[in-house]
């Protein structure tokens, strides 16, 4: 029997496509709906059907993650401890306290004043069975040792109010071996229970860390960037996938240099393992520490040495390489690139070039981050007022990866250029991206990015095809080098490109705007030829393909890397 696929629904009054799909059963409770739906904001069948199948696939991980935590959460809760179970519990605690205090013969005075302060200040019966709420921060210890959680308030009164026949025992065995040298077991210990046949019984809740509950909170409480959520989740789904059950609470040493093994042998590069996986796993563990969650971090000393990396060329755009770019942002652009996007090919290689700032923090600029302030200048004792250009590079815009807004003045080339002009036109709002256009979808990849990504790509059509070389992050190594050449002032050419100071004493105070303007000007004009012909049609072609080609090889290893996440969520599910 042949089974309709899911498609759009076109709405008749409307003509705008939706997405429909029935909720199954076991989950209308938690959706709090029977049908599914939402718009898809578009009356284009084409646009609707690709919208469709990227919603489709959200609302599968989404229902999955569900099901999911409804399986964790229907954990039925523990039965309450039996007085078998509490006497084991008492025997063992006893055994522990010897144990732990046994070797420290000169606390003797102490336990003698703690043991006679108990017994003169409770009857015969509370003295047994009432004065475990002295020995609370040793049995805290005992549990958090033996990896038992008690979470419930009442059942753990209880179990405090019960340790105290054993802390009381521990005392006086600890006394007579000390002073008397009496190293018997306690006549009171035949009457607990063995451990061995306790241990294995009791009904205790075990720590829980699971990705897929606790994932959201650690994201709020750490305050993530967009781009480390983006990285970070998968990484810990694949620890969640190794280790082969959601809760990751138990995870020891040995499975983590296990793992740590099974990503190296796949072919990833020791400096992602040692700055993506091992340290977004140890960041999640460090929180769940805090939280309790866990007893130990397991990743908390594991190190790896990462081996240097074969350097055949520098980091920078060297000359030839920047002129070509520069000069490839003079070209007219064709009808088939939206205004936005012509705008980024003509300004932002440019703007870095004379700023050395990240790619996303000139492709999220708006225009009110571009300000004509009046300066006041001193240079060798004379003073000037100058108007000036200024870039402020905020993390209201978008994203700044030290969290921190700075201001940067603009090269005066770049005013020469008409710069200011172009962005006056545009207002206030995005200057390289239009907002209308977002699509549906996650925050992980805003616009921005995508503008940054598709910059990176245009500057490989055009001929820049080294992968030695960043094509938008080459810039920000070029900034540095030609600062180098200037002799600009070091402290200051890191405060403009955003790089933290490097000693303690340059966190004091601020670089004044003033100061970046005058090492700015040291830079030189960047002068380029008007763009060659265009290339023959069949080379531009094979130009574009190898760019395509090596975007797509990306975009199947991202692929495959989601597919087979999906692969063993499933198997989980199962």
């Amino acid at each position: 029997m042949a089974f309709r696929m899911a498609t759009p629904w076109k709405h008749p009054k409307t003509g705008v496509y939706w997405f429909r799909k029935r909720v199954p059963d076991d989950l209308r409770a938690a959706v709090g709906a029977t049908i599914y739906q939402r718009t898809l904001r578009t009356k284009d069948p084409e646009e609707a059907k690709s919208r469709f199948l990227a919603l489709a696939s959200e609302i599968d991980d989404e229902w999955r993650r569900l099901r999911r935590n409804a399986r964790l959460n229907a954990v039925e809760k523990p039965a309450a401890l039996t007085k078998k179970q509490i006497n084991g519990i008492c025997g063992e605690f006893h055994k522990w306290m010897v144990l732990r205090y046994e070797n420290q013969p000169e606390q003797l005075s102490g336990w003698k004043q703690r043991l006679e302060h108990l017994r003169a200040s409770t009857g015969p019966r509370a003295r047994r069975f009432g004065v475990g709420f002295h020995f609370d921060a040793e049995l805290r210890a005992f549990l958090a040792e033996r990896q038992i959680v008690v979470d419930d308030p009442y059942e753990y009164s209880t179990l405090v109010w019960s340790t105290g026949k054993a802390g009381l025992m521990a005392m006086e065995s600890l006394v007579a071996r000390t002073e008397a040298g009496d190293w018997s077991d306690h006549d009171g210990l035949k009457k607990f229970p063995k451990w061995e046949q306790v241990e294995p019984t009791l009904p205790v809740t075990s720590r829980m860390l699971v990705v897929d509950v606790d994932w959201e909170q650690f994201k709020t409480d750490s305050t993530l960037s967009p781009a480390t959520v983006k990285a970070w989740r998968p990484m810990l789904d694949k620890l969640t996938a190794f280790v082969g059950r959601a809760n990751i609470a138990g995870v020891a040493r040995k499975q983590v240099v296990e793992w740590k093994d099974s990503l190296l042998a796949k072919g990833l590069k020791h400096k992602t393992v040692a700055e993506g996986y091992l340290a977004a796993a140890r960041s999640f563990f460090n929180w769940a520490l805090e939280r309790e969650k866990v007893q130990s971090n397991p990743f908390a000393d594991v190190k790896m040495r990462i081996p240097k990396e074969t350097k055949l060329r520098p980091k920078s755009l060297q000359d030839e390489e920047a002129r070509l770019i520069l000069s490839e942002t003079l070209r007219p652009v064709d009808g088939r690139t939206s205004d936005e996007f012509g705008a980024a090919k003509r300004w932002i290689p440019w703007i870095m070039a004379y700023t050395g700032a990240r790619v996303n923090e000139i492709t999220q600029m708006r225009g009110c981050d571009l300000q004509l302030r009046r300066l006041e200048i001193e240079v060798d004792d004379k003073k000037s007022v100058e108007d000036v250009w200024v870039l402020k590079i905020t993390p209201e815009a978008g994203s700044v990866k030290n969290f921190e807004a700075r201001d940067v003045p603009l090269h005066p080339h770049l005013v020469e250029q008409g710069f200011p002009d172009f962005v006056k036109k545009h207002g206030s709002g995005p200057v390289f991206y239009d907002p209308k256009r977002r699509r549906d979808g996650s925050d992980l990849r805003p616009q921005y990015q995508k503008v940054a990504d598709k910059l990176g790509e245009w500057v490989r059509e055009i001929g820049i095809k080294d992968e030695g070389v960043s094509p938008n992050h080459g810039w920000r190594h070029r900034f540095k080098t030609n600062a180098r050449k200037v002799r600009m002032d070091v402290e200051i050419r890191d405060a403009i490109q955003g790089h933290k100071p490097r000693t303690e004493g340059e966190y004091y105070g601020e670089v004044p705007v003033e100061a970046k303007w005058i090492e700015i000007q040291r830079l030189p004009r960047i002068e380029v030829a008007n763009p060659v012909e265009e290339k023959p049609g069949a080379e531009r072609r094979k130009l574009k393909s190898e760019a395509r080609m090596m975007t797509a090889r990306r975009a199947k290893a991202r692929g495959n890397a989601a597919a087979k996440r999906r692969s063993t969520a499933a198997r989980q599910d199962a």
